[in-house]
């Protein structure tokens, strides 16, 4: 698969976190009986919820402009909100959808931060390269006595 179609997919499950938590607000606040599956007070998982949702933004910002630390925010605060879950919830079987949704997201993130470590690895190497072409310049014109560099 293309690593702009992972940046992509990453992209969108990012969001549909960001609108996962949010949604999980409202329906804390509005409906009893899934409010009841907590094991602490729903205003305290509420401002989780929001936190993660405001962590989330950034990270997809980051993710956004492709800089190379929104993956790892995204594994970051994934991981943290899965330890959260396991203290907010009754143990019960739909604990596994969300186990399954961290790890999609995880893999996805960690795909998308060994793409941006590939392009900066590629491009950190042309900039070797052209250094020890000034520096075999340079050592040409000690030789040679010559005042001008070429750099093209």
């Amino acid at each position: 698969m293309n690593s702009s179609k992972y940046h992509l997919i990453l992209m969108v499950l990012v969001t549909l976190q960001i609108i996962g938590s949010l949604a999980s607000i409202v329906i804390w606040y509005t409906q009893l009986d899934i409010r009841m599956t907590l094991v602490v007070d729903y205003t305290l998982a509420s401002t989780v919820a929001f936190v993660v949702a405001i962590l989330n933004i950034g990270a997809l910002s980051n993710i956004k402009k492709k800089e190379k630390e929104g993956p790892l925010l995204v594994i970051g605060i994934t991981i943290t909100n899965r330890i959260f879950g396991f203290f907010f919830f009754e143990v019960n079987p739909l604990q596994a959808v969300f186990i399954v949704w961290s790890a999609v997201l995880i893999v996805f993130a960690f795909i998308d931060y060994k793409q941006f470590s590939k392009k900066e690895e590629q491009t950190s190497g042309a900039g070797v390269a052209r250094i020890g072409i000034i520096f075999d310049q340079l050592g040409q014109e000690n030789l040679s006595n010559k005042r001008s560099i070429n750099l093209d």
